[in-house]
C-alpha cells in the first residue's frame, strides 16, 4: 500500500499551518494519530506515524469478508496465528484480533483455534459488539473456537462478537476455554454447549444471553429441541474458581450452569425452557454409541467391543430415555456391554448417545441472584461440599411445549377414565403412565383451574398412541366438551443428592411442581445409593406449595438443621404432600444410635446437636423440666438434644 499523506490544519500562533504525517502502513486501512511533533520555534514538523498492524489486527485486512457467504475461515485464522506469533521478531507476541459487523462464516467441518505452543502470548478476540450484528456462523463437531490441538490456549479474552454453532452432537459447542483469568462477554452464543469453562481457571462470563441446540429424539436429527426431550446438552461449565454474572439462557438446554471444582459462581443470572436450571458437581462426559436396540425397562445396553477403558462400574450414565441419577452397576469391556441401576424408561434405540461423567463435586460453590421460569427442575445439588444456594427467586407453573390443542375428549361412564384425542402429536412417551399434566377443558376457567372435566391442579395421564392419552376423570359426568389443551408442569425446585456442609438460605421456592417442591431422596435408585446427606443448614426458604419429599433412608434428615421452614397449606395434588419434614426422624436414626462403619452419615453425636424426633419416649426424669433421657419406641413427637452423655427432651 502506497504511503497516505493526511494532512491537518492547525492554529499555531493565529496562523494556519500544514501538518503533514506518513504512515508506516503494511496492511491496515485505519490509520491511528499518536506523537504529534512540534518543533521547538513552533514550526510543525512532519513525524512517521509508528507501525501499528501489530497492535490491532483487523480481519478483514487479512481478506474476511463478513458477508454471509464467503469461508472466512483461512482468513480469521491467519490474522489469529499473526496475532500469536513475533513475526520474525518484528513484534511481541499477542494482541488483538478485531472483528467489524458483518456475519462471518465458518463451513460446516471448520473451526477456529487460538492456541499455541508459546503459553505467553496472550489474544483478545474483540468484535462491533451484538447490537451491531457481529457474528461468527459454523456447524463443527467440537467446539467452533478452542485451543484445538495446541498445547497452551491463548484466548485472554472474547467480546462482542456473537457465536452460533449449528451442531447438534453432544459435546459440541460454541466456545471452550482452559486457561487463566480468561473473560467472555458481551455476546450472544448458542450450541449444544454455550461456554465449557470446566478446565478453566478464573474464567468471568458476563453479559451474555444465548440459548442451546440439544438434540430430539434418537434418530430424529431435530436440533434445538425442547425439554422434556433434551438430555445431552449443558449451557455452561464453569470450573475452578470461574464465575457467570448476568447470564440469561433461554431454551434446548438440559443443564443450563453446571458447577463443578473449587469456587465457581453463579450470580445474578436466570434460565428459562429447560430441564435443569443449575447443578452443582457435574462435569463434561464422553459419548458411546449404543449397538443395539433396548426394550423399556432394561438395565443392559450393548456397545461396539472392546468398550474403552475409560468405561467402569460407578459412573453416572445419562441420555436419552435413562431415568436421573443412573449409575453402571458393572461393566463386561470385552462383551462391549454395561449393566446399569435403573431400567431404560423407554425403548432407546441403537445408535443412541449414551454419556458417562464421573462423579465430580462442587467445593465452595456458590448460587446466588438465579432466577428460573419454564424449567423442570431448578436447582440440584448432585454433589455439593461447602456450597452457599442463597437469595434465589425459582418460580414457574408451567414447561413447554406451549399448550397444546385437544380436538375431543369421552368420559366412559363405567370405568370413569377420560380418553383426549390431540390435535397433533403430542410428546408423552410410549409406555409411560402416571405422566403428570396440566389440563385446561372447555374455557371459561382461569388457566389451568380445575373443573368439571378435570377436579385438581395436576392429572396424572396414561399413554395410548401418538395422539390419544387417557386419565381417571370425574366419578359424575362432566358434561359435553368443547375444546381444551395440555401442556407438562415443573417438577421440582430443588433436589438434594449428595450435599455436605452446605447452607440452603434465605430461597423463594414458588415453582409449581408436580412431584415435590424440594426433594431429600435423589440419588437413591443408584446402586449403592447416592443419597447421603451431612452437615447442612436448611434456612429461611418460602414456598413449598407443592410439599417436600424425604429421604428414604430417614438417618440422612440428621444431615440438615431445619428452621423458618415448612408451609402452612399444600395447594396442589403433587405426587410428595408432606407439608415439612420436622419431626420425620426416629429415635434410631439419630447420630450415634446405629452403627455407621462408612462414616457416610451426620458425625456424632456431639454436645448440643438437636434434632426433632417423633417416635420419642421418656426413660429417665430429671428434677428441672425437660431433663427426661429419652430412648425410641413411643409415640412422642419431641425436641431432643445431646448432652454429652444421653439425649435429653428440650422441647
Amino acid at each position: 500500500m502506497s504511503p497516505q499523506i493526511i494532512r491537518r490544519r492547525v492554529l499555531l500562533g493565529g496562523a494556519a499551518s500544514a501538518l503533514t504525517f506518513t504512515p508506516s502502513r503494511a496492511a491496515q486501512a485505519d490509520t491511528t494519530f499518536e506523537n504529534f511533533g512540534f518543533a521547538a520555534t513552533g514550526a510543525p514538523t512532519a513525524r512517521t506515524m509508528p507501525d501499528r498492524l501489530a497492535d490491532v489486527i483487523n480481519v478483514k485486512d487479512w481478506g474476511a469478508k463478513g458477508d454471509g457467504a464467503n469461508d472466512d475461515t483461512a482468513a480469521i485464522q491467519n490474522a489469529i496465528n499473526y496475532c500469536i506469533s513475533t513475526a520474525n521478531g518484528t513484534k511481541q507476541p499477542g494482541g488483538k484480533v478485531f472483528f467489524p459487523a458483518g456475519r462471518y462464516i465458518i463451513p460446516a467441518g471448520s473451526y477456529l483455534y487460538v492456541g499455541s505452543s508459546n503459553p505467553n502470548a496472550r489474544v483478545i478476540l474483540q468484535g462491533s459488539g451484538q447490537q451491531f450484528g457481529c457474528s461468527i456462523f459454523g456447524n463443527y463437531n467440537g467446539f467452533l473456537i478452542s485451543q484445538g490441538t495446541q498445547p497452551h490456549d491463548n484466548l485472554q479474552c472474547f467480546e462482542g462478537i456473537d457465536v452460533i454453532n449449528g451442531n447438534a452432537t453432544p459435546g459440541s459447542g460454541a466456545i471452550k476455554v482452559t486457561g487463566t483469568a480468561v473473560g467472555i462477554r458481551n455476546a450472544q452464543l448458542q450450541g449444544m454447549t454455550q461456554v465449557d469453562a470446566s478446565q478453566a481457571q478464573g474464567c468471568a462470563i458476563s453479559d451474555i444471553v444465548g440459548s442451546g441446540k440439544d438434540v430430539g429424539p434418537p434418530g430424529s436429527g431435530v436440533a434445538g429441541s425442547l425439554y422434556p426431550f433434551c438430555e445431552y446438552g449443558v449451557g455452561y461449565y464453569l470450573g475452578n474458581n470461574c464465575v457467570a454474572q448476568n447470564v440469561r439462557t433461554q431454551g434446548a438446554n438440559w443443564i443450563a450452569f453446571a458447577l463443578s471444582g473449587r469456587g465457581a459462581a453463579c450470580i445474578g443470572c436466570s434460565c428459562e425452557v429447560g430441564s435443569i436450571g443449575v447443578r452443582f458437581g457435574w462435569v463434561p462426559g464422553f459419548n458411546v454409541l449404543t449397538s443395539a436396540s433396548a426394550v423399556a425397562g432394561a438395565t443392559t445396553l450393548q456397545f461396539s467391543a472392546p468398550l474403552p477403558g475409560s468405561v467402569v462400574a460407578g459412573l453416572i450414565v445419562s441420555g436419552w430415555n435413562i431415568p436421573d441419577s443412573t449409575n453402571i452397576v458393572s461393566v463386561n469391556q470385552g462383551a462391549g456391554t454395561i449393566v446399569i441401576s435403573s431400567g431404560l424408561s423407554n425403548a432407546l434405540p441403537s445408535g443412541s448417545y449414551v454419556t458417562f461423567t464421573v462423579d465430580t463435586p462442587a467445593i465452595g460453590c456458590v448460587l446466588e441472584g438465579l432466577q428460573t421460569e419454564a424449567v423442570l427442575t431448578a436447582v440440584e445439588l448432585f454433589n455439593a461440599e461447602a456450597c452457599l444456594v442463597q437469595a434465589n427467586v425459582l418460580t414457574g407453573v408451567v414447561g413447554i411445549p406451549w399448550t397444546q390443542e385437544f380436538t375431543g375428549a369421552t368420559w366412559n361412564s363405567g370405568s370413569h377414565v377420560v380418553t383426549v384425542t390431540t390435535a397433533a402429536p403430542h410428546n408423552l412417551r410410549p409406555g409411560f403412565s402416571n405422566v403428570p399434566l396440566l389440563l385446561q377443558m372447555n374455557g371459561g376457567l382461569s388457566e389451568f383451574a380445575p373443573g368439571t372435566w378435570r377436579e385438581n391442579m395436576f392429572t396424572y395421564c396414561t399413554y395410548v398412541d401418538a395422539t390419544h392419552f387417557t386419565y381417571l376423570g370425574p366419578a359424575t359426568n362432566p358434561g359435553t366438551f368443547s375444546h381444551g389443551n395440555w401442556t407438562y408442569p415443573l417438577r421440582y425446585s430443588l433436589r438434594c443428592r449428595k450435599v455436605r456442609d452446605t447452607a440452603v438460605i434465605s430461597n423463594q421456592l414458588v415453582v409449581t411442581a408436580a412431584y415435590a417442591e424440594v426433594d431429600f431422596d435423589y440419588g437413591a435408585t443408584e446402586s449403592p445409593s447416592a443419597n447421603i446427606h451431612s452437615n447442612n443448614v436448611y434456612i429461611g426458604n418460602i414456598g413449598a406449595r407443592s410439599g417436600w419429599n424425604p429421604p428414604s433412608e430417614t438417618k440422612n434428615l440428621a444431615a440438615w438443621y431445619f428452621a423458618q421452614t415448612g408451609v402452612q397449606n399444600l395447594m396442589y395434588n403433587s405426587a410428595v404432600t408432606r407439608p415439612n419434614l420436622a419431626g420425620y426422624m426416629t429415635f434410631a436414626d439419630l447420630p450415634g444410635q446405629f452403627s455407621d462403619p462408612t462414616g457416610v452419615y451426620q458425625p456424632g453425636p456431639i454436645e448440643g446437636q438437636e434434632y426433632n424426633i417423633k417416635d420419642g419416649q421418656k426413660s429417665g426424669g430429671g428434677a428441672a423440666a425437660f431433663a427426661d433421657i429419652v430412648a425410641g419406641g413411643g409415640s412422642g413427637h419431641y425436641k431432643v438434644r445431646y448432652d454429652g452423655t444421653n439425649w435429653r427432651r428440650c422441647g
